[in-house]
Formats: C-alpha cells, structure tokens, sequence
C-alpha cells in the first residue's frame, strides 16, 4: 500500500511536470509573439520617424517660400506705395502748374514710367500693380497702363483729353 502511495504520488508529480511544461511551452509561444510584435512596432516607428523627417523638410522648404512670398509682396506693396506716391506728385505739378501742353503731358508720362521702375523697351523691372499718374487708374501689367496713358496723349483718340 506503501508502494502504491508512492507510485501514485509519482503519477500526480509527472502530471505536474507536464502540465508545467505545457504551460512553459505556452509562455515561450506568447513571448515569441510579442517579440515579433515589438519588432514590427520598431518598425513602423522607423518609418514614421523617417515620414516626420520628410514633413518636417516639406515645411522647412513651404515657409523659406512663403517667406520669400512675403518678401515679393512687400516690394510689390512698396512699389504700390511708390506709384501712389509718384501720382500724388504729379497731381500737384498739374495743379501748380494749370493745363499741360500735350507735349509737357507726353514728357510727364514718359518721366514717370522711366522712374517706376520700367525699361524703355516697356518691359517691367518690378511686379505689381501700376497705377496712371494722370487719372489715378490702376492697372494689373504695364503695358495696359501704356495703352491707356494715350487716352491722356490724345493719340488713341486723335484729340487730348
């Protein structure tokens, strides 16, 4: 009876040790998975960090253009602000001096696109806005501005305005 006390206890201990061993087996299995977890998780932060790096170039380079945006408006506004400023003095000579002759008109038109920042050739040294230093008109290119200084020269008409 002894014996078969012992042979049964035996029984139980191997039962025991194979249970334990099932569940080491299971444990080995799960800490598989999450190291297989974790490296496809180093992974993708890999990838979002290399993604973050490529935005953070992508924003880097929209505000060095929106800087030099702002940089071209300014100038554009300051120029705007030139023109305003050349046709303020023009209206004044034209008050100091009463009506222009058509040829003082033609000089006064051609003096203040030479100092707006236009060639001779009519091509435009700087962007923006041009305004006529006759009427006060503004036009979008110079060249419109041109076409309509000969409304003030009489030549689109044939008489002076």
């Amino acid at each position: 009876s002894q014996l078969q006390a012992n042979s049964n206890q035996m029984q139980a201990n191997i039962n025991q040790m194979q249970a334990n061993s099932s569940q080491l087996q299971a444990n080995s299995n799960q800490m598989q998975a999450n190291i297989n977890q974790m490296q496809a998780n180093s992974s993708q932060l890999q990838a979002n960090s290399s993604q973050l790096q490529l935005t953070s170039n992508q924003m880097q380079a929209n505000s060095s253009q929106m800087q030099a945006n702002s940089s071209q408006m300014q100038l554009q506004i300051s120029g705007g602000e030139r023109s305003g400023a050349l046709y303020a003095q023009s209206r004044q000579v034209g008050k100091e001096a009463g009506e222009l002759s058509s040829e003082q008109l033609v000089k006064a038109i051609q003096d203040t696109f030479a100092s707006s920042g236009h060639s001779r050739s009519g091509k435009a040294r700087q962007h923006g806005p041009s305004v006529c230093n006759i009427c006060g008109k503004t036009f979008a290119t110079p060249w419109t501005l041109k076409e309509h200084s000969r409304v003030h020269t009489g030549t689109a008409t044939g008489k002076l305005k």
